[in-house]
């Protein structure tokens, strides 16, 4: 089946999706302050009470033995963020209400150190970063896609309304320079994501960065939203549909 990749500009295009959409921008409390630890390579909130109310104010997080948020308590589950969930509850204005304490360092992270800690667990980091924040931007709720080989899936409010909507990978610049990479610029790769994203009913978002976010800059970090990012979707083109799209709009 051939492949229709269709760019979305500078800036992805989100049809009727718009932020207020979204779940809240800030959480209820304002002076809240939510405690958690950064354990090896996971970052952990140990309290049901602080784990409820962060995942309830944005879907951020989730319970190690469930596909969402936080349960019942079991001795052997833990309530999780991906990094870029703890990096963007650490430093975005309106939330800035997460404490991240390091085991390793024993000593609390702030914006510049937990860049630095999280770059180093995670050299894909600075660029996962930067696409979670432009989804966030957006109004779309993204969680983690390892299960379906890509950086994220994301949803419509969240998983509680919706199933997600696209399959999401981020590329680099070095990415692209890569004739080995992995990451959507081969036909062949883009096509096995596109079979394996179609048979859960969701088509592919590639978004490219055009910027280098290795190093940290607090300036950088935070005007990402003024950060020009080039976004396509990848979809199955099935003769029969467009056809008949075409026909109802009078193109044919």
């Amino acid at each position: 089946t051939p492949i229709v990749v269709k760019k979305s500009g500078s800036k992805p295009k989100f049809k009727s999706v718009k932020a207020d959409d979204g779940p809240t921008k800030a959480f209820p409390d304002q002076n809240a302050v939510y405690r958690s630890v950064l354990r090896r390579n996971f970052v952990i909130i140990e309290s049901e009470a602080d784990a409820d109310a962060v995942y309830k104010s944005g879907f951020f997080g989730k319970g190690s033995l469930r596909r969402s948020g936080p349960g019942q308590t079991s001795r052997n589950e833990i309530f999780y963020l991906l990094l870029v969930e703890a990096f963007y509850l650490l430093s975005v204005e309106g939330y800035r209400c997460l404490t991240i304490f390091d085991e390793e360092s024993k000593r609390f992270l702030d914006e510049e150190s937990c860049w630095d800690r999280f770059s180093n667990i995670s050299p894909r980091f600075p660029a996962e970063y930067a696409g979670y924040y432009k989804l966030r931007l957006n109004g779309w709720v993204p969680k983690s896609g390892i299960k379906f080989g890509v950086d994220f899936v994301i949803y419509v409010q969240g998983p509680a309304y919706y199933h997600a909507r696209y399959s999401v990978i981020i590329v680099e610049r070095e990415d692209r320079e890569d004739p080995y990479n992995q990451r959507g610029d081969s036909w062949v790769n883009l096509y096995t994501l596109m079979r394996m994203t179609h048979n859960v009913s969701k088509d592919i978002m590639i978004i490219y960065l055009t910027g280098d976010f290795r190093q940290f800059q607090s300036d950088k970090v935070r005007s990402l939203k003024c950060h020009l990012v080039s976004c396509r979707i990848a979809t199955r083109w099935t003769p029969e549909t467009s056809r008949e799209s075409a026909i109802e709009t009078g193109s044919e």
